[in-house]
């Protein structure tokens, strides 16, 4: 269906649900609180927010959507699968096996992961935002932790990237007659904006560092790099000092 759905009581019962809209369904009641779904299913085109904290299957959850938590929520199941289709955010626990292949972003709230995690697709914490893994993960994606903060309390098998402040840096700066163009290293997902300060009658370093350059954004989620070119910033023969903020 095209239509919103909203389940504004509690959702119990042993038997299997598929919420099928393109609109947006939401739940302001538990999920399986007093008994347990078998299985819980979205399709592909609308989105799903969960306020009522707990979603509970003794089998598969699985989300083709953008699914928001937005009660501070445990899933509780066999295993959650996050398919390529789909986004999840917010904040809570997922206290099941999980299998990512979309993107899982958290900004500014806690996202606990107790279960073994297996992910092929992106994972970020984003600004304010904190990842915490208590199984084993087995990365084949990118987990981004450049703006917010991720633990790791069980093994990690890393065959992707895993991003931190480390990964962002300069990387280039190349005179180009009275210009200079700059290269730095990023992430996919986020924005930044190139400083400089303005150097003094002495040469000497100064702290007054502004943005001179438009905010610059990222595509993709993947690692790349981004080169900026600063007009007449070599013109003059005074020292410059440059550096990248990342812009929340």
């Amino acid at each position: 269906g095209a239509g919103n759905i909203t389940f504004n009581s509690t959702v119990d019962g042993m038997h299997s649900l598929v919420v099928a809209t393109v609109g947006v369904a939401v739940f302001n009641g538990a999920v399986g609180g007093a008994a347990a779904l078998t299985s819980l299913a979205t399709d592909t085109g609308g989105s799903t927010v969960f306020n009522g904290g707990a979603v509970s299957t003794t089998g598969t959850q699985t989300y083709h959507d953008a699914v928001t938590l937005a009660g501070n929520n445990t899933l509780t199941a066999s295993q959650v699968i996050i398919s390529a289709s789909a986004t999840l955010s917010g904040a809570g626990t997922i206290g099941a096996t999980l299998i990512n292949s979309g993107r899982i972003a958290v900004d500014g709230a806690t996202l606990r992961f107790l279960g073994r995690v297996t992910n092929g697709g992106t994972i970020q914490a984003g600004s304010g935002g904190v990842l915490t893994f208590v199984g084993a993960v087995f990365n084949k994606g990118v987990i981004d932790a450049l703006a917010g903060r991720v633990t790791f309390s069980g093994a990690l098998l890393n065959q992707g990237t895993v991003v931190d402040a480390s990964s962002f840096r300069l990387t280039k700066i190349l005179r180009v007659g009275n210009d200079v163009r700059l290269t730095w290293a990023t992430m996919g997902g986020h924005r930044y904006a190139l400083q400089t300060n303005a150097p003094s009658s002495g040469g000497g370093y100064t702290k007054n560092f502004s943005d001179h350059s438009p905010i610059i954004s990222a595509p993709g989620y993947t690692l790349s790099t981004v080169n900026y070119l600063h007009v007449g910033g070599a013109a003059g023969g005074r020292s410059r000092y440059y550096r990248v903020r990342l812009v929340p």
